[in-house]
Formats: structure tokens, sequence, C-alpha cells
């Protein structure tokens, strides 16, 4: 656990284990974050993702309009980024999921976020999804070629 966490105190939410405005809530790392620490551009590139994704998806829908948005943005950088790398695995070598991310993709891109008051922090949620779905894909696919 890094400085900064291990500084908080243990809880920093309400009941519902989410942050309250202003406060900070720690986000356990994901299997990308797990790898040695000899770990490539894309691998940390990728546990980075996987932190934004687990943070959007500890946003309740209560939270500002502001905060929602810049973590969708986040989520969208870090989307275009390693979408890149889904890409660029031959069909031959792509994961099973390495399609259906493609697609996604695609598809939240075209649609955007819903008309309806939910529909920033649902759009927000669904990239986080796909970023958790992406980073496995790319996970699985390192594991199989390094095997």
């Amino acid at each position: 656990m890094d400085a900064i966490a291990s500084s908080l105190p243990p809880h920093t939410g309400g009941e519902d284990g989410c942050a309250s405005p202003g406060q900070t809530r720690v986000v356990p790392p994901g299997p990308a974050a797990e790898q040695s620490t000899t770990a490539g551009p894309e691998e940390h590139a990728a546990a980075e993702a996987e932190r934004a994704a687990a943070a959007a998806l500890a946003l309740p829908h209560t939270h500002g309009a502001v905060a929602i948005a810049a973590t969708t943005s986040r989520l969208l950088t870090h989307l275009e980024h390693l979408i890149t790398h889904v890409a660029d695995i031959s069909l031959p070598h792509r994961p099973a999921p390495g399609t259906t991310v493609l697609n996604q993709w695609e598809t939240l891109k075209t649609r955007g976020p819903a008309p309806d008051p939910l529909g920033n922090w649902s759009y927000m949620r669904d990239l986080a999804h796909l970023t958790r779905d992406i980073t496995k894909t790319l996970h699985q696919h390192h594991t199989t070629t390094t095997a």
C-alpha cells in the first residue's frame, strides 16, 4: 500500500462505503496492477486504467456533474489508448472477448450518454465496465503470448 493510502483513515465514506464529497476512497489495484515491477508501458497503462475504472464505479449517482464529467473524460482517454492495443492483436491471436470489446467501444462512442437524469452517470459506468473488460482482454493476451 502506498504512503497516501496508508495515511487515510480505515473508513472514508458513508454507510454504503462510498466516499463523501471531499473525501478519498482507497481503491485496490486490479490484476494488471499486480504484475511485476518490470512491466512495460502497456501494463502500466492498463493498471492505471483499472484504477480509474474502479474509482468511477465507486462514484454514487448523487456525485456532482463536474466530477462525473471529469471521470468520464479520464475513462475515454484511457479507452482511446487501450483499444488500439486490442485492435492491433491479429484476429487469430485475439482473445475471444477482444472482438466484443471492440464492438462495445464503437457502440458506446456512437451512442453517448442517454438523455435522462442518470444518463451521464450510467454512461460513465458503462465506460468503466468496458475499461475493465479491455484490461482483462489485454492481460489474457499477454499471458497467452508469454506462456
